[in-house]
């Protein structure tokens, strides 16, 4: 199994002339649906991720066809026919990972202060004490937050499955019935990111891209 990252970061809004060159390049569908965002780093972040999914895809010599992107009921995003992909994006970071063969998922965040109480019952009680116990609470609620929500990005189930899954170790994770392979990708102090695979060890490629 080979795995295709890349991403990239935008600290101030692009230049108008380069925002519409990336806008133009998409089809009339995506256009509309990033033009519609209210704030303007949203837009940049759903155009960006676009742009990302074209060039993970074309690694693998396959072409993104964005005018045939569809979603499941759970939101989930898929192309028929298509390698498997997952997009995430926080903060000014937008990533992108696309595999050779099976299911996977991404999640990033930005390690920013929350309320750890409006996440009462999506974790297990070991969970919740290493999170307390943690030298860096903060960073290691971001931990475990984010390989569930790669997980359940992974299987497609929603966020609503969330608090089925419990993290063996940081290695894997159970969802129902399928144990996931996890994999930490850093990308950027002050954010977290993991990787939610079906295979263990798989081989993975990381890229940061300029757009």
């Amino acid at each position: 199994m080979s795995i295709y990252i890349c991403y990239t970061s935008f600290e101030n809004q692009l230049p108008h002339d380069r925002f519409a060159a990336l806008l133009a390049a998409v089809p009339a569908d995506v256009s509309r649906k990033v033009r519609a965002y209210r704030r303007w780093q949203d837009a940049h972040a759903s155009l960006l991720g676009k742009h990302l999914l074209i060039k993970a895809m074309s690694h693998f010599s396959k072409s993104a066809l964005l005018d045939k992107l569809q979603y499941t009921a759970t939101g989930r995003p898929y192309l028929d026919g298509a390698l498997d992909f997952n997009i995430s994006h926080a903060g000014n970071l937008v990533v992108c990972a696309v595999s050779s063969d099976d299911r996977i998922g991404i999640d990033l965040e930005e390690v920013k202060p929350v309320e750890f109480s409006d996440f009462n019952g999506l974790f297990t009680g070991k969970e919740w004490e290493d999170i307390r116990s943690a030298a860096d609470p903060l960073a290691q609620f971001y931990h475990y937050w984010t390989i569930k929500e790669a997980v359940v990005k992974a299987d497609g189930v929603g966020i609503s499955e969330l608090n089925t899954l419990t993290v063996l170790n940081h290695e894997t994770a159970q969802l129902l019935d399928t144990t996931w392979y996890l994999k930490n990708i850093p990308l950027a102090a002050k954010y977290v990111c993991h990787l939610a695979t079906a295979v263990a060890a798989p081989d993975i490629t990381i890229e940061e891209i300029s757009l």
